[in-house]
């Protein structure tokens, strides 16, 4: 321990009741709390998003059809993002920041890289960025890759981005919103039908409709 176990249950405490002033709006993200029991705090996240359905369509002006030439979308109301687990450990909290981990919502294994819907972020250019990544040097399990995580914070790649310049702003909220974020509000599965018969299956970062 890093911190003296009263402190570190008072703040996480303080945190708990800062969520629960927040349930409405957790809820319209479709995100729910499932268990809180110091120092984690176990949450499932539902995507409501609609899965994208991309299919070749053929030319209406010639005579000979060229499938390739032209797309068209159309939103599958009944297939979305599966839901997910997310745990958070405030232990040692604020002397070391949030750590989080995905799991299955049901049996609350671990999930594996390929189960956890595409985390990312958008750059200043709006290009994508991803910001789950596979594993983790120290846990061996896929992490959140941003500022404010523990495992972004600990990862040896970033020694220089220290926690300690953002403990007074980021808690517990903060860190179930970033997941929101990353992984469903900026995450629609789009199925595109391409030629040749291929199907793939793309993660879309998409902004936010402002309409």
């Amino acid at each position: 321990m890093r911190i003296d176990p009263a402190v570190s249950r008072t703040k996480f405490d303080a945190e708990v009741a800062q969520v629960e002033r927040q349930r409405e709006v957790l809820r319209g993200w479709g995100c729910f709390l499932l268990r809180v029991e110091y120092p984690t705090v176990d949450t499932v996240y539902v995507p409501r998003k609609f899965m994208k359905l991309t299919f070749p369509v053929a030319s209406q002006g010639s005579i000979i059809a060229l499938p390739s030439v032209a797309h068209a979308t159309v939103e599958i109301p009944v297939l979305a993002a599966r839901a997910f687990g997310v745990r958070v450990s405030l232990d040692d909290y604020d002397q070391r920041a949030p750590s989080v981990t995905f799991h299955d919502p049901w049996t609350w294994q671990p999930l594996r890289p390929d189960q956890i819907p595409l985390g990312q972020t958008l750059d200043e250019n709006g290009r994508a960025q991803l910001v789950v990544l596979n594993e983790h040097p120290d846990t061996h399990k896929p992490f959140l890759c941003m500022r404010g995580i523990r495992e972004y914070h600990e990862h040896p790649q970033h020694t220089g981005d220290e926690w300690a310049l953002y403990r007074g702003d980021i808690g517990l909220f903060s860190v179930l919103s970033l997941v929101w974020r990353t992984c469903v509000d900026l995450a629609r599965p789009n199925l595109i039908f391409a030629a040749a018969g291929r199907v793939q299956l793309q993660w879309e970062a998409e902004p936010p409709r402002t309409s």
